[in-house]
């Protein structure tokens, strides 16, 4: 008798201990639902401090070099989470395009020129804008054009500008993008180039998370684009290249893990993730190594509650979760003047 009082104790004060978890997260993240539905993102809640619990308990172990921890997606469930993943799957068409682009100057193995330094980090340099966050909607692959353009833009020109992701979301459809639908960056570079138009200001045509009609405003651009160059698969040494000798480059990843879901630093290093299978666009920034073990450092675009405050390091040199597998970089157009004021 005393084991079941025990049990029902020890039951009750978990599920107390739980209430006041989930409304201490209500009140991080802001959120609020229906009436009748707090019991149900209570319980995928409480299914997320399982997985993190997990992933930790994998860690203190040594069978993975990350840590997990509760973000805002932790009362999302796989399919409302899937949704953010908005990196499409390339058509053989398009699969061909993407081939035409890419950059035979770094493939030249008799290229001249300083080899990539054996680490960097363009957002300790100051060349990138403060993390976004696409919330509900799969437009990450308008986010990681968006901030590669802004990092070109800014190392090329040497202006900081923070440009829209809105306009792809609303103006790039004819393209093959889908606006929170998911879309490609090869996609939305064939847009300002074919257009011959230029990248808004951010402040100009904010970001709502929506598709809406396009309200593209010529006298409210700051930058074009001249072209840009696409990277072979799997080839993390060109990517380095790349990377260190001309600038951030935008990736996809596979993404659908919880252990990505949930990522909060350490390198990622999931052994169950796929390599042929990427569902959501990144900006690669930066790489090094640590411990021994070479890593690349992403910026995602899930806001500040993800990562290393939006940040993350991800194993490099393995193709990990198909990083290496669909890689392209923009070349800006020098300006002679500043932007518009």
């Amino acid at each position: 008798m005393k084991i079941f009082v025990l049990l029902f104790l020890l039951s009750v004060a978990y599920a107390y201990d739980l209430d006041k978890e989930f409304a201490e997260y209500k009140r991080v993240y802001n959120k609020v639902y229906a009436y009748d539905s707090d019991e149900y993102f209570k319980s995928i809640f409480n299914n997320s401090l399982r997985i993190v619990e997990f992933y930790n308990n994998k860690y203190k172990k040594g069978e993975i070099g990350y840590i997990t921890k509760i973000n805002k997606y932790a009362d999302m469930d796989v399919g409302s989470y899937s949704m953010l993943g908005g990196l499409k799957k390339l058509s053989k068409k398009e699969w061909d395009e993407f081939m035409k682009q890419l950059d035979k100057e770094l493939m030249d193995p008799h290229q001249r020129g300083h080899d990539p330094p054996p680490f960097i980090d363009w957002s300790a340099k100051g060349k990138l804008q403060p993390i976004q966050d696409q919330g509900d909607c799969g437009s990450c692959y308008a986010f990681a054009t968006t901030a590669a353009i802004e990092a070109h833009h800014a190392i090329t020109n040497n202006v900081m500008e923070k440009l829209s992701e809105q306009q792809l979301v609303d103006c790039s459809e004819e393209w093959g993008n889908n606006g929170c639908g998911g879309g490609y960056m090869t996609s939305s570079y064939d847009y300002f180039i074919e257009n011959n138009i230029g990248h808004m200001k951010g402040t100009s045509y904010k970001y709502d998370g929506y598709q809406g009609i396009c309200g593209y405003d010529a006298k409210e651009t700051v930058v074009k684009l001249g072209r840009y160059r696409t990277l072979p698969e799997e080839n993390e040494d060109l990517i380095m290249k790349a990377v260190g000798l001309k600038g951030p480059v935008a990736a996809g990843i596979d993404a659908t893990r919880p252990g990505f879901q949930f990522y909060s630093d350490g390198i990622y290093d999931d052994p169950e993730c796929k390599k042929d299978s990427i569902t959501h666009a990144i900006l690669i920034v930066g790489y090094g190594t640590l411990n021994g073990t070479d890593y690349w450092i992403i910026r995602n675009s899930m806001g500040t509650s993800w990562g290393r405050k939006g940040y993350g390091l991800v194993k490099r040199g393995v193709n990990q979760c198909g990083i290496a597998k669909l890689v392209s970089y923009p070349i800006v157009k020098k300006v002679k003047k500043g932007p518009r004021k």
